[in-house]
C-alpha cells in the first residue's frame, strides 16, 4: 500500500481514478478520430502541450495511471519527442 491511508485511497479513487475512467476514453477518441497522432487533425497544437503537461504531472504522482490507456501513454511519449519540446521535457523539473 506504500504508506497510504484508507482516506488517501478514497481521495485517489474520487479525484484520480474516477475522472480518468470518465475522461481518458474521450481523449483516446479524439486521438483516434484526428488520425494525426495528436488531438486535432491538423497536427500538433497548443492543446497537446496543455494536455501533456497535465498527463506528465499526473504520471509523476500516479505512475500506473496510464496502464489501461496505452494509446495515451504513446501520445504522451510522442509529444515529449517533438524536437522543439524534447529539450524542455528533458529538463522539466519534477516540482512535486
Amino acid at each position: 500500500m506504500h504508506g497510504r491511508t484508507h482516506g488517501q485511497d478514497d481521495l485517489k479513487k474520487e479525484h484520480v481514478d474516477e475522472p480518468c475512467k470518465t475522461y481518458f476514453p474521450i481523449f483516446s477518441n479524439y486521438l483516434k478520430e484526428s488520425k494525426s497522432g495528436f488531438m486535432v487533425s491538423s497536427g500538433l497544437t497548443w492543446v497537446d502541450f496543455v494536455i501533456t503537461e497535465f498527463f506528465t504531472t499526473l504520471i509523476q504522482f500516479h505512475p500506473n495511471t496510464f496502464d489501461k490507456y496505452p494509446d495515451l501513454k504513446e501520445y504522451l511519449n510522442r509529444v515529449h519527442q517533438v524536437p522543439e519540446l524534447k529539450d524542455y521535457y528533458s529538463k522539466r523539473p519534477n516540482v512535486y
